[in-house]
């Protein structure tokens, strides 16, 4: 299981390293929006690929149902 604050540490450290930033600590939750702003990112971007990493993590559970 991925946790979420993985996902957007990992989204974020990307951004930044990519900056040339250090990228090397997790984001708070208080520090989020912050560091969006700094690196020119919506925040909702982030989220929205915290989600499709999440995603990418999920399995599909299938239940058999007795008819019977």
């Amino acid at each position: 299981m991925v946790l979420v604050r993985q996902a957007v540490g990992l989204t974020l450290r990307s951004a930044r390293t990519s900056q040339g930033e250090r990228g090397q600590k997790e984001a708070s939750s208080e520090l989020l929006n912050a560091i969006c702003i700094a690196l020119g990112l919506q925040l909702s971007a982030v989220f929205s690929d915290v989600s499709i990493e999440l995603a990418s993590h999920e399995s599909v559970t299938l239940t058999v149902v007795d008819a019977a």
